[in-house]
């Protein structure tokens, strides 16, 4: 049986310029986003180097400045250059280079700590940390009573 309610009818009307995408605009379109794509997968390749190089430096800095306070509760007369090379130090699973160099006279010394990453490279983020300091003789000057 018939229904006559056009509501019902399987008739689809289509203008005559709608008639979807062709093959060679859906390849564009994905070439583009294939760029896009590799160009943000490639900003996250940047940024993890980048974000292991802070931590490393971090992680040497860290080293550097524990052995700056082991040379700070050295008696003066008793800081001097270790012998070379010395030790390595392993921080969090990575190895550091560690060279201390002790200049200056019996009053007065200026130490240097200069921590290396063992995976250092030519990268900028992978590059030695230097700390500097200088140590004077402990005593009062000559207006305390």
């Amino acid at each position: 049986m018939k229904s006559g309610n056009p509501k019902h009818s399987a008739s689809l009307k289509v203008s005559p310029g709608s008639r979807g995408f062709t093959l060679i605009e859906t390849s564009i379109a994905l070439l583009i986003l294939m760029v896009a794509t590799l160009g943000v997968a490639a900003l996250f390749a940047y940024s993890i180097n980048n974000n292991s190089g802070a931590n490393d430096r971090a992680l040497a800095l860290t080293i550097a400045q524990q052995q700056m306070e082991k040379w700070r509760k050295t008696p003066i007369l008793q800081i001097v250059t270790p012998p070379q090379p010395e030790p390595e130090v392993i921080m969090a699973g990575r190895s550091y280079s560690v060279a201390t160099t002790v200049d200056g006279t019996s009053s007065l010394k200026r130490v240097t700590v200069q921590v290396t990453p063992k995976g250092a490279g030519a990268n900028w983020v992978r590059s030695s940390v230097t700390v500097v300091t200088q140590r004077s003789q402990t005593g009062t000057g000559p207006y305390l009573p």
